[in-house]
């Protein structure tokens, strides 16, 4: 691989990178595990748990000890929250 190739390589990898960053994110899924939704919203399980302890944002159990989900668009709903 000659020098161009090699920077146009690079160059296209970088590309698709910063449109990975800059892309609004989307889930496959509407519920997301607790650490799904700390990834989500760039935070830790810990503050993600304090966040639903105060009602800041709303978690999804179907029964009591049942796993606990987390929408996505309350997630959003609490990062656009966050903007105002």
């Amino acid at each position: 691989m000659n020098d161009t190739n090699l920077i146009r390589t690079f160059a296209r990898y970088i590309a698709e990178e910063v449109a990975a960053l800059i892309t609004p994110r989307k889930h496959a899924h509407s519920l997301l595990s607790p650490r799904e939704a700390a990834e989500y919203l760039r935070v830790s399980p810990a503050q993600l748990h304090r966040l639903k302890s105060e009602g800041r944002i709303k978690a999804v159990q179907d029964r009591p000890k049942a796993r606990v989900q987390y929408d996505v668009a309350d997630l959003d709903r609490y990062i656009e929250a966050l903007k105002n």
